[in-house]
């Protein structure tokens, strides 16, 4: 989406966009949504699953497994330490 935004072919775009910042587009990417679904961790009246949805992902297991990735802690865990 954001190469056809520019009009340039999705791997020149990711080639470029590292090449630029020094990180991989998807990880980028993935690090914004955890960030935004910690923001949303901190109100207590919104599940994780409906966290997980609201920050581009449709399955809850694929984002415990990105979200543990980037910060080291399953949403639960982190939900649990605030």
């Amino acid at each position: 989406m954001l190469a056809g935004r520019y009009g340039v072919e999705s791997s020149y775009f990711s080639r470029m966009f590292k090449q630029e910042t020094g990180k991989n587009l998807m990880l980028y990417i993935a690090e914004k949504r955890v960030a935004k679904a910690r923001e949303y961790m901190e109100d207590k009246n919104i599940n994780l699953t409906e966290i997980a949805f609201l920050t581009g992902y449709d399955d809850y297991t694929y984002f415990s497994r990105v979200f543990k990735k980037i910060t080291g802690k399953s949403p639960r865990e982190y939900r649990g330490d605030l």
